[in-house]
């Protein structure tokens, strides 16, 4: 969901700015905003401990101590979700390395960058209301891409 939204921000921005730019390949395009959104996110984590699709599902990251990272732990931390996790944002490298960070995830209740990193993920549990919440942003951006596309 974050990095949905970072891109439709870059996307609103590039627009604006240099609409030529959008007409770079769309996978192209996913590398390097999934690159932008490593710089980002830490600033959100560091200061706010969470970021608005985390808090949405009410996901915390903290450190071990139980206290908010700093930003430098945070960019770590974001390099390795955007290799691990991400693939590069290259999408078939992306595909093998979802399913190997969710098949750790599973086995050891931990991403392997978190781990790392010394990272404590809490999670509370969600209504319906939040859960209705996320499709509908979800679908929103769905057609806001093919919306996109058509253009």
């Amino acid at each position: 969901m974050d990095l949905v939204i970072v891109g439709l921000m870059i996307g609103i921005v590039l627009d604006f700015i240099y609409s030529a730019a959008l007409e770079i390949d769309d996978v192209l395009l996913g590398v390097i905003v999934a690159f932008l959104y490593a710089f980002v996110e830490p600033i959100m984590l560091s200061t706010w401990g969470t970021t608005p699709g985390k808090a949405l599902l009410k996901i915390r990251l903290r450190k071990a101590d139980g206290s908010t990272p700093g930003y430098g732990d945070a960019l770590s931390r974001a390099f390795s979700v955007w290799a691990r996790g991400l693939g590069l944002g290259i999408p078939i490298i992306a595909f093998i390395t979802h399913l190997n960070a969710y098949n750790t995830l599973k086995k050891n209740g931990i991403t392997s960058w978190d781990k790392d990193g010394g990272f404590r993920i809490s999670h509370e549990k969600i209504g319906a209301g939040r859960v209705l919440a996320f499709i509908a942003l979800s679908v929103g951006f769905l057609i806001l891409i093919s919306f996109g596309n058509m253009q």
